[in-house]
This record gives structure tokens, C-alpha cells and sequence, in this order.
């Protein structure tokens, strides 16, 4: 057992894991010594945290997860809406959330090792046959859909078995949700989660990861690239051909394909225009200017008129943990402090407008949609607020960094003490290196809708979103087509 007294930031992963390695690492800057140094040195909130190693590692050593399913489930018809809901579940919790994608989702071949086989019948059970990856064993995943607990529930607390984690509720310093408790040996811990999707049915019935599950997994198998705008089903906007130079005989339309750390997939926004640096025609336009429903998304030179600026409008700040930038106590005032919420669409304190501002690239406000009201933090260690809206105030002005980072004058927006719960603040805090794993609660993306021609950037999804699906525009309907998060 190793005792690690973390300052300032409590660095749990939410998950109780069976792999053999796990970094965590405490606020502040370390010297060569391995003391802590500067402001965190002087910090009283402490954490600590017992952890817990095993000599081996059951990570999947790859990105791409193969998964397919049992040769009886695919050939059931009436299994298809089922085999659909499950693939978009798992698309829409650890794909959308880590850099992880689940492919092809085809009927399994004859040798099944390395891989994730999904089975089903009508028995109600769920059970998980190995957690994490074997290249000499498959890791079958067995869910119902009449399982007691649920469907959805099922599917997505069994994945978490098959990526490597093992049930919250097996720890030593459990909250005893489960009257038989026992400990597992052999294991690897960190901070407890009794919210944790690895106690759903145990300890709770929430069909959906919690926000130290979303750390821990974006620890351990990554973030969504850096310039990466990502649709519904987990796919990236996409060049189809960027090699062809010159439109208009050249143009190629712009899709949704599997995130492949690319440079055709690798977006900038500044302020009105977005495109993808790597190539002069990589403007995202709408094709003749026609602001038609369906008129498709294509690459084109910049040339500065209505097709090429788009507006982030209407869309969510999200956070540490996947939750969302919200006004505490839901009301619109100055003064109103700024806290971290489960992401709900319908809440209007959680709609913003990315607003330009100055002349520096990627320069903006945040502003309260339908309101004058503005994010404020007027400097280290000082809370988020809400004030009228001035563009001059260099308190309102925020630098969308690479990685994340939203950057005020000498400080980086910042979720208080490291600690992903709802109602916990957001402040101003020193900026960290986004190696370490104290920027995790400095790193921001935006979620929503994209305008422009007045309306939507939306998926053709055909039943379905695919690689290869079509990217036009549409009347704005609220729909998941047309929400993007766009990770800056």
C-alpha cells in the first residue's frame, strides 16, 4: 500500500481498476527534489488517497477496439433496434468521451481473440467473461434486454468490465451500498465512487457514467484530438479528399468519419470562419452560398462572405468529469456565481454564446444566451461571476488555447480543487502543463449547435451516422445530428 498526501486537487479516478499502473499526480509545481512549489505550497485543503497497484496491466493496448457479435444475435431480426441501441450507447459514452472507437460491429469471424464478442438473448442476464484485453482470449460481453436493472444499464456498466475495471463496491474502503461486501485483492485504487457506473445495480440505477468514470477513462485511454470537431455516433468532421487541389471541379464535400488524429480532420475556429490549416481549400463553406436545407458542406478558399462564418451559439462549456458550465441557482444576475452541472440541454443557464472579441485569434466572451450577461473571473483564486458585458474588460476575455485551456491575463479557467461534483466552483487558477494530470481540470471543449446561413450544421444520418455520412445544413431542430463538440 502506498499513502500519497496529494495537495490541492483531489486525483481519484473514479473507478477501481484491475491494470497495473496508475500516475497520479498532486497540484502545484514539483522541483527536482519533489517538493511541491509555489502557490499550492501554501494551500490547506488536502486529499488523501491510498493506492493500490497490481504487478500487470489488462489495458487495451490499442485506439481501435474490435468488437463484434455473436453469430445468434446477429441473425436475429428482432435483435436489430437492440444491436443499434447498443452500439450508439457505448458510441455515446466511452467513445464520445476518451479517444476510443468501437468497430465494425459485424457478425464475429472464427477467431474471435482480441476481441470484444457481444452477446444477447432472453435469459435476463448480464455478465462480462474477462476484464480488459487478452490476445489469446475473446472478452465476451453477455447482456439482455429484459435484464432487471436495465437495458441501457446493463450494456454500459458490462463495457466498463471489458475495458479493464473491476465493481467500486469490491474496494476495502467502500460506503457498504452493498450489504456483502467483499475485497478484492490484487487491485488497483483510488479516491471511492459510489457513483460510479461499476456500482450501477449495486449501488445505484443510473444508466450513465459518472464524472470521476469520465476521468479515469480519459487518464487511461485519452481525450478527443486536439482540433477535433465531433458529431453524433462519435465520428469527426472530415475532408473526403483533400489531396484534390483546386474547386470548384476539385471540391469534395465534408463528412463524418472515424476520428483518426488526421489532417483532414484537425479544425480551427477563429472567430467567424472555421478550417483546417493543413490545406488552402480547407474552408468549411456551404456550397454556392445556398442556404437550402440540405445543401451540403464542402472545402473551399477563403473568401470571407456569409457561407464561411459560423457562429458557436447556443451550446454548453463543458468541463472536468463531462459536466457543464452552469449560473448557481439557475437565475441570471450580477454578481451570480459560476458552478460545474450534469449537462442538461434544457437548462438555459447552461446555453452560451462564444462571442469574438479584440483582434486576437480565438480571442472571445462568454455570454449567457439571450442575455448582456458575461463570465467574469477577476483573477487568481477568485470565482467565476456573472457581469454586464464589456469588450474591453480583460476580465471577460478569454484565449481558446490548444488543449483546452480557456486562458485569462496570468490565469487559466479552472475547476476549484480538482474535484469533478455538481455545484463544485470555477475559478481562476495558474495555468499547468497539459502533461500533467492537474490540467485535467483545466481542460474545456464546446458543445452544441454550429450556424451559419442560419442554420445548422447537421448530419445526414440516414437511419444512422456513419463514416462516409453527408454534412449539409438544415433548419435548426434541436436534434443530435446537429449537436458538435468541438475540442479546441
Amino acid at each position: 500500500m502506498i499513502k500519497q498526501t496529494c495537495i490541492r486537487r483531489a486525483v481519484g479516478t473514479g473507478l477501481m481498476t484491475l491494470l497495473g499502473f496508475f500516475n497520479i499526480q498532486c497540484g502545484g509545481d514539483v522541483d527536482g527534489t519533489g517538493n511541491v512549489v509555489g502557490d499550492d505550497q501554501n494551500a490547506t485543503e488536502r486529499a488523501q488517497q491510498e493506492l493500490y497497484s497490481a504487478p500487470t496491466s489488462k489495458l487495451w493496448p490499442m485506439r481501435d477496439i474490435p468488437v463484434c457479435w455473436e453469430g445468434g444475435t446477429f441473425d436475429r431480426a428482432d435483435y436489430a433496434q437492440y444491436r443499434q441501441d447498443v452500439r450508439m450507447w457505448i458510441n455515446d459514452t466511452y467513445g464520445r468521451v476518451t479517444d476510443l472507437k468501437f468497430n465494425p460491429w459485424n457478425r464475429c469471424p472464427a477467431n474471435t481473440n482480441g476481441m470484444i464478442v457481444v452477446r444477447m438473448d432472453d435469459l435476463c442476464g448480464a455478465q462480462t467473461s474477462l476484464n480488459a484485453y487478452d490476445p489469446n482470449l475473446p472478452t465476451t460481453v453477455y447482456v439482455s434486454p429484459c435484464y432487471w436493472a436495465g437495458f441501457k444499464l446493463a450494456v454500459i456498466h458490462e463495457f466498463a468490465h471489458a475495458l479493464g475495471f473491476d465493481h467500486e463496491v469490491d474496494r476495502p474502503e467502500t460506503d457498504n451500498c452493498l450489504a456483502d461486501d467483499v475485497t478484492v485483492p490484487g487491485t488497483n485504487y483510488t479516491v471511492y465512487d459510489h457513483d460510479s457506473i461499476t456500482n450501477g445495480t449495486y449501488c445505484h440505477f443510473r444508466a450513465s457514467l459518472s464524472p470521476w468514470d469520465v476521468v479515469a477513462l480519459q487518464r487511461l485511454y485519452g481525450r478527443k484530438p486536439i482540433g477535433s470537431i465531433v458529431s453524433w455516433n462519435n465520428k469527426c468532421l472530415d475532408i473526403d479528399n483533400p489531396a484534390v487541389p483546386t474547386p470548384p471541379s476539385g471540391a469534395t464535400r465534408v463528412q463524418v468519419w472515424d476520428c483518426k488524429r488526421n489532417n483532414n480532420q484537425y479544425w480551427t475556429w477563429l472567430g467567424d470562419h472555421v478550417y483546417d490549416p493543413f490545406y488552402h481549400w480547407g474552408v468549411l463553406d456551404i456550397q454556392n452560398a445556398n442556404s437550402a436545407n440540405g445543401t451540403p458542406a464542402w472545402n473551399w478558399e477563403y473568401n470571407d462572405n456569409a457561407a464561411q462564418k459560423w457562429t458557436f451559439s447556443d451550446v454548453q462549456i463543458v468541463g472536468m468529469g463531462d459536466l457543464c458550465l452552469d449560473v448557481t441557482d439557475g437565475i441570471v444576475a450580477t454578481g451570480k456565481t459560476i458552478k460545474l452541472s450534469t449537462c442538461d440541454r434544457s437548462v438555459s443557464t447552461q446555453k452560451w454564446n462564444v462571442v469574438p472579441v479584440g483582434t486576437a485569434e480565438q480571442m472571445v466572451q462568454f455570454k449567457v444566451l439571450g442575455t448582456n450577461h458575461c463570465l467574469t473571473v477577476a483573477g487568481r483564486q477568485s470565482q467565476g461571476t456573472l457581469r454586464p458585458c464589456a469588450a474591453d474588460d480583460s476580465n471577460q476575455r478569454f484565449l481558446l488555447s490548444g488543449g483546452g485551456q480557456v486562458v485569462g491575463p496570468n490565469w487559466c479557467l479552472d475547476v476549484q480543487w480538482g474535484n469533478p461534483v455538481v455545484g463544485a466552483a470555477v475559478w481562476g487558477w495558474q495555468c499547468q502543463s497539459l502533461s500533467q494530470q492537474v490540467a485535467d481540470a483545466q481542460r474545456w471543449y464546446l458543445r452544441g449547435p454550429m450556424h451559419a446561413l442560419g442554420k445548422c450544421l447537421d448530419v445526414d444520418k440516414n437511419n444512422n451516422v456513419v463514416s462516409g455520412s453527408k454534412v449539409q445544413i438544415w433548419s435548426c431542430n434541436g436534434q443530435p445530428q446537429q449537436s458538435w463538440e468541438y475540442h479546441f
